[in-house]
């Protein structure tokens, strides 16, 4: 099983099952890096945040404002995150990959804008305040 897992010589790469123009190639990876990034960059956040002793500060509660712009945008981005691994069994049914390129542009927005949020409050986030 590991050989058939590993043996990848039968397969065609993604720019060659499709008219995939450079922009589109561009688009895609583009949005690819930018959600792997914030996939790598929240964890790092909030692993830092929590290492950072902050006893001896002065804790700011988030306000009404800040809160709702957590949920929402934490929300949104493990949506997007999750409908982006959906559109990987779509693909084999309905492979209109420049729809899904969009979509992973549209989730790396989101991606990043829940990253530089978090890391905004991230010490009043996992105080709970």
């Amino acid at each position: 099983m590991t050989e058939h897992v590993c043996n990848h010589a039968e397969w065609i790469t993604r720019d060659q099952c499709g008219p995939w123009t450079p922009t589109w190639i561009a688009v895609y990876i583009t949005a690819s890096l930018m959600v792997f990034s914030a996939y790598m960059l929240i964890p790092w956040i909030l692993m830092h945040a929590q290492r950072q002793d902050r006893s001896d500060r002065p804790v700011h509660p988030l306000g009404p404002g800040e809160r709702l712009m957590v949920r929402v945008s934490g929300g949104l981005f493990i949506l997007s995150c999750g409908v982006g691994h959906l559109e990987g069994i779509l693909a084999f049914v309905w492979p209109h990959y420049p729809t899904f390129a969009v979509w992973h542009l549209a989730t790396g927005v989101v991606s990043w804008w829940a990253a530089l949020l978090f890391a905004r409050v991230r010490g009043r986030v996992l105080l709970g305040v």
